[in-house]
């Protein structure tokens, strides 16, 4: 079903939530990416016995340190990632967010002197790239949908908020407020998961070029899930979508925290 409204991190947590009671999952191996960190574990720390372990991919749930990267700066001062949905027309989102998930520049200028001959070829092809992968293909369909467009715009205008939340004039709903569900997650995620808890198994693989891999964020789980310590993969020269980057570290890491191997 589409969404009759722009979605964040609360409502997908509600839907994932029904899903769960209804499939009555239990000994979860739970993997977060980007917006899934807030999703998913907002969802299970309604029910936390549901979960064993947790595979952090890049993503946070805590507010975001302003010192060194942020998305207020990356890929760069001149085009910080909240600005995109400002500037990418609706129609060109999908070509933009495909080419997106595999950009990995050595220099992020590259980004913004290449960003209008990349406009151009999308408004002739539907894609950024030429020679755009089955991948890519199969994710930029999806905003084939006006409303799902506007719900992943939402969504990263969002990000200047992530781990603090906002208030927020939504087109059909009206005002809203997301503090409230990041608090929960920040007041339940120790207690219910670190070692006076369940302590469940925990590890992170991440892609250092970007903000939710600094190590300020990085420090920040393991406060709150200290049994990550020892148990962090990095990844220099990848960036936020390190699944496609580095797919086999990721599937060692849930194999081993899930003693599976």
């Amino acid at each position: 079903d589409q969404a009759s409204f722009e979605m964040v991190c609360m409502d997908h947590a509600n839907n994932l939530k029904e899903l769960i009671d209804f499939l009555d999952l239990k000994k979860v191996t739970l993997i977060v990416h980007d917006w899934g960190g807030p999703i998913g574990i907002g969802c299970f720390l309604k029910v936390p016995d549901r979960v064993s372990n947790l595979v952090i991919l890049n993503s946070t749930v805590f507010p975001f340190p302003k010192t060194g990267m942020t998305y207020e700066n990356y890929p760069s001062k001149q085009l910080p990632w909240t600005n995109i949905p400002k500037i990418i027309p609706n129609n060109l989102w999908g070509a933009f967010a495909s080419y997106a998930i595999f950009y990995n520049p050595e220099d992020p200028q590259e980004l913004i002197s290449t960003l209008p001959n990349l406009l151009a070829t999308a408004r002739d092809t539907g894609a950024f790239m030429e020679n755009e992968n089955s991948t890519q293909k199969f994710f930029r369909e999806q905003f084939g949908s006006e409303k799902n467009v506007m719900s992943s715009k939402r969504l990263v205008l969002q990000t200047e908020f992530w781990g603090t939340g906002n208030t927020y004039e939504e087109p059909n709903l009206g005002e809203r407020d997301t503090t409230p569900f990041y608090r929960f997650i920040q007041d339940n995620i120790r207690k219910n998961w670190g070692p006076n808890g369940q302590n469940i198994g925990v590890r992170a693989v991440l892609g250092k070029w970007d903000p939710s891999a600094k190590d300020e964020v990085i420090q920040q789980w393991k406060n709150n899930l200290p049994q990550l310590e020892g148990y962090v993969k990095t990844f220099e020269k990848a960036g936020h979508f390190i699944e496609e980057i580095e797919p086999e570290a990721i599937a060692n890491s849930i194999l081993e925290v899930a003693n599976l191997k």
